[in-house]
C-alpha cells in the first residue's frame, strides 16, 4: 500500500478512496480552506490521494495519467491512450458526480468531503458503476460461441445490456466513439478489440442502442488488460 493509505488491497476502489480522503482530510489543517488558490492546491493533494488508492503505490509529484502508466506497467500507446481517456472523461463536466461535488461544495463542505460524495454517486450502477456491470457483461459474453443469441437471452431473463444508450446521445455517445478509434489506431489487430466491437455490433442489434461512455471504459480496460479498477478511472 501508499505510504500514507495503510488500506487493505482487497477493499473496492470506491472504499479505499474514500477513507483515504477522509483521513487526509482529518490532518490537512487547509481542509476548509475554499479560497481559490487554496482549493488548486488542495486539489492536487486530493488527485495524489485518488492516484494512490487505484494503484497502491506512492504517486509521488507525477501526473495522475504518468503514475497509473507507470504502476501499470503500460507501454507508450497504452499510457497515452489511458491520457486520453481520464481527459475526456473530465471534460465532460456536468455528469452526476460532478453535479454531487458542486452540491457538497455549495453547502459549505470542504474540498475532500466534495469529492468524497461524487465518489458516492461515481459508484452507482446508473452512473460509474455502469462501467463495472458491462465489465461483467464483456466476461459473460467472452465465453459465448454467438454473441447476438446470448444478448437476447439476457434481454429474455430479464437482465439489462450494460453500457448502450444514453439519453443526451440517441445517435451514439461521443466519448465512446473517440475511444473506439483512438483504439483502433493503436491496436488494429488486437483479440480483444475484435471481440469487444462485435459485442458492440451485437448489442446494438438487439437493443437498437449504441455504445455509451461505459461500455467503452469497459472495452479500453479489456484491450489494454488494465486491473479491474480502471473502468472507474
Amino acid at each position: 500500500p501508499g505510504p500514507r493509505l495503510g488500506r487493505p488491497a482487497t477493499m473496492p476502489f470506491i472504499g479505499r478512496a474514500q477513507s483515504a480522503l477522509a483521513a487526509a482530510a482529518a490532518i490537512d489543517p487547509a481542509a476548509f480552506d475554499t479560497r481559490p488558490e487554496a482549493v488548486v492546491r488542495c486539489g492536487a493533494r486530493i488527485l495524489r490521494e485518488l492516484v494512490e488508492a487505484a494503484t497502491l503505490r506512492p504517486a509521488r509529484d507525477a501526473p495522475p495519467d504518468a503514475a497509473l502508466a507507470r504502476a501499470w506497467q503500460l507501454a507508450p500507446p497504452a499510457a497515452d491512450l489511458v491520457r486520453r481517456v481520464l481527459v475526456l472523461c473530465a471534460d465532460h463536466e456536468l455528469n452526476v458526480s460532478s453535479f454531487t461535488a458542486r452540491c457538497a461544495a455549495s453547502a459549505g463542505a470542504s474540498p475532500y468531503g466534495a469529492v468524497i460524495a461524487a465518489l458516492a454517486a461515481l459508484e452507482g450502477p446508473k452512473h460509474g458503476g455502469a462501467s463495472a456491470r458491462a465489465e461483467a457483461m464483456l466476461a459473460a459474453l467472452r465465453r459465448e460461441r454467438s454473441l447476438r443469441p446470448a444478448l437476447a437471452a439476457r434481454l429474455q431473463r430479464g437482465e439489462r445490456i450494460d453500457g448502450f444508450g444514453h439519453p443526451l446521445y440517441p445517435d451514439g455517445d461521443p466519448r465512446a466513439t473517440a475511444m473506439f478509434e483512438w483504439l483502433r489506431a493503436s491496436y488494429p489487430r488486437a483479440r480483444e478489440l475484435r471481440f469487444v466491437l462485435e459485442g458492440a455490433r451485437a448489442a446494438t442489434a438487439v437493443t437498437g442502442e449504441h455504445a455509451n461512455l461505459d461500455f467503452a471504459r469497459a472495452s479500453v480496460a479489456r484491450v489494454l488488460r488494465l486491473p479491474a479498477v480502471a473502468p472507474l478511472m
